[in-house]
């Protein structure tokens, strides 16, 4: 697979303008600082000069700036930035620029505390500036100006951090899967043909048996890191899901692989309790797994499932979905330890369910937990956003503005 290239990801400016807005910049803002914009503009060679020298001062900088760039690229990329500061920091061009220049950090290497560090020495940079040239009058305005355009900057480099950071975890993941997948079609392929030149009870015969089953348990692995990775990379898309439909659909599929075979479902929806706001491609892995892991762990001479629902007293706009099944968890495997990727109890199991599982309730806004109830069984709780709870920007919940339940 070829190596991502970082600066092709698309800035998420939706995200981006949100944080501009939470942090209160505005035109109303920056209106004091634009008066003072071509002196602080003016003095772009002293930053660039100021900045130079104190992070050639860390030897953790200086060694990869060295190795990446010269001295008059990176003055000439900081005056860049340091310009954009005062001609327009309210546009989508700087969140851009801004977004593009952590993404750029990453590829480079240098470690973000750094980064973050370099921002700490520009604002007081600026505040130093300011007390210099601004009136008595407007410098306690401008230096709130300044202090949340100093405050976005950093969070925008975080942001881009953090989303290509996760990027090339994710790409080596994904990479290592797909490469997986050829070698195992070979082993598989082998063993059968072992098994075929073998009689039945020989040593030969039982170690392609032995080798198959474990060829399909790394088979089952690697759809499942595929499936992590992707509920992990997804950009959630936010809306109404009815619940009962998507349930009974899971059911058929698990049906139809034969997991479902002498199990009776019970499931109970109540009237306020029937939908969620989320992501089919996340509510759909989150369930399934859900009930595969219930019907799994369910008690052979008491195969009983059921699934209900009902509004969450302690979360105002969160909905809770309550899987139960007889078992009790295996000794060891409780609490914590049961969401653990690569921890399975089964012999064949690959460990990801849960965790994929609970990796879809996180990224839907949501928890999962699981508990005994009185030592009649083990039930898992995932407790989800109501229809109108997710913001439009799809960035938080509000608890108190959803639509009425149903």
């Amino acid at each position: 697979m070829p190596a991502p290239d970082l600066l092709d990801i698309k800035p998420p400016l939706p995200r981006l303008r949100f944080f501009k807005d939470q942090l209160g910049i505005s035109p109303e803002l920056a209106a004091p600082l634009a008066n003072y914009a071509p002196q602080f503009a003016a003095r772009v060679d002293s930053m660039g000069e100021f900045l130079y020298q104190l992070i050639m001062g860390y030897a953790q900088t200086k060694i990869v700036l060295q190795h990446q760039t010269s001295e008059m690229r990176l003055k000439h990329n900081w005056r860049g930035w340091y310009a954009r500061l005062w001609d327009d920091p309210l546009s989508d061009d700087f969140l851009t620029a801004l977004w593009k220049s952590g993404t750029r950090h990453v590829q480079y290497g240098v470690d973000h505390r750094f980064i973050s560090l370099a921002y700490s020495h520009v604002r007081r940079f600026c505040m130093a500036e300011a007390a210099k040239i601004v009136s008595a009058e407007e410098l306690s305005a401008v230096t709130d100006a300044l202090a949340r355009i100093f405050d976005l900057c950093l969070l925008v480099e975080t942001d881009a951090f953090l989303t290509s950071s996760s990027r090339c975890e994710l790409d080596v993941m994904a990479g290592v899967a797909h490469q997986i997948r050829n070698p195992l079609t070979i082993i598989g392929g082998n063993a059968h043909a072992l098994l075929r030149s073998s009689g039945p009870g020989s040593r030969e015969h039982a170690a392609g048996e032995a080798i198959i089953d474990e060829a399909r348990r790394l088979e089952r692995m690697v759809r499942n890191v595929s499936v992590y990775v992707s509920t992990l990379s997804l950009e959630p898309k936010f809306r109404r899901i009815q619940l009962e439909p998507l349930l009974t659909g899971l059911l058929d599929r698990l049906r139809s692989e034969g997991a479902m075979n002498g199990y009776d479902v019970d499931i109970r929806l109540p009237e306020g309790a029937l939908a969620v706001e989320g992501d089919p491609a996340l509510l759909e892995p989150l369930f399934y797994h859900l009930l595969q892991n219930a019907a799994e762990a369910a008690l052979p001479d008491d195969p009983r499932l059921s699934v209900t629902s009902g509004t969450d007293r302690a979360l105002p706009g969160f909905l809770s979905v309550h899987v139960f099944n007889t078992g009790q968890p295996p000794p060891g495997m409780s609490g914590e330890a049961m969401f653990l990727p690569f921890h399975s109890s089964k012999p064949y199991g690959t460990g990801f369910g849960l965790a994929i599982a609970r990796l879809a309730a996180r990224r839907n806004f949501g928890t999962l937990d699981i508990a005994p109830v009185n030592g009649s069984g083990t039930e898992a709780v995932a407790t989800l956003p109501l229809p109108g709870a997710v913001d439009a920007s799809g960035l938080f919940v509000r608890t108190g503005e959803q639509e009425r339940p149903s």
